[in-house]
């Protein structure tokens, strides 16, 4: 049994000569069969290859295979551009609980009841699809969600958000809100990998 997944190259070189003589078959199939289909427009025998494939590898390394509810979760996750779609709305919710809780203290009254509740409830609703995007990350993942510098990021923004609504300020939840969205913002910069 393995307990690495090796690249097609490292498998083709291993010193272990079943390992060597299986991956040189599966990826003759494989790319024959892809090039056969890209001709013919069938595609039944890359299929088969490809399942017999993923026969293969939870056999001999059950351990190491992911569930189809990680991979559907991962696949969610990446399509979905789950957390890059909560920067806007943290900053937005953020500016404008700003401006609410400003505008009062310049009048010299309580702030208006009504935009602060539904202000607070989006960035509460935010928080809540935050933390839950976390949790699937770490499902997926098998680690806690800051291993490296995206997923710090994400961290960060979450405990940035949460911190706010500890505080019981409307200041502070607007501030936040704000710094989450940047931190979000800044994950999302190219030089940070989202990658699982």
């Amino acid at each position: 049994k393995t307990t690495a997944w090796l690249s097609p190259i490292e498998a083709i070189n291993s010193p272990n000569k079943e390992i060597s003589s299986v991956a040189t078959d599966f990826l003759k199939n494989i790319f024959s069969g892809f090039d056969d289909a890209l001709k013919t427009n069938q595609w039944d025998k890359v299929e088969k290859t490809l399942k017999d494939l993923s026969v293969y590898q939870q056999e001999h390394a059950k351990n190491l295979y992911l569930s189809s509810s990680k991979v559907d979760s991962e696949i969610f996750l990446n399509h979905t551009n789950f957390f890059n779609r909560l920067t806007l709305p943290y900053i937005l919710l953020g500016l404008l609980l700003f401006i609410v809780v400003i505008s009062s203290l310049v009048k010299n009254t309580p702030p208006n009841i009504w935009p602060t509740k539904i202000l607070y409830m989006a960035i509460l609703l935010c928080a809540i699809a935050h933390s839950m995007g976390l949790i699937l990350r770490w499902y997926v993942s098998g680690h806690s969600p800051w291993s490296n510098a995206y997923e710090s990021m994400l961290y960060i923004a979450w405990a940035s958000v949460i911190a706010g609504f500890v505080l019981r300020s409307k200041l502070a939840l607007s501030a936040s809100s704000f710094l989450a969205g940047i931190a979000l913002f800044v994950a999302h910069l190219g030089f940070m990998d989202p990658q699982i």
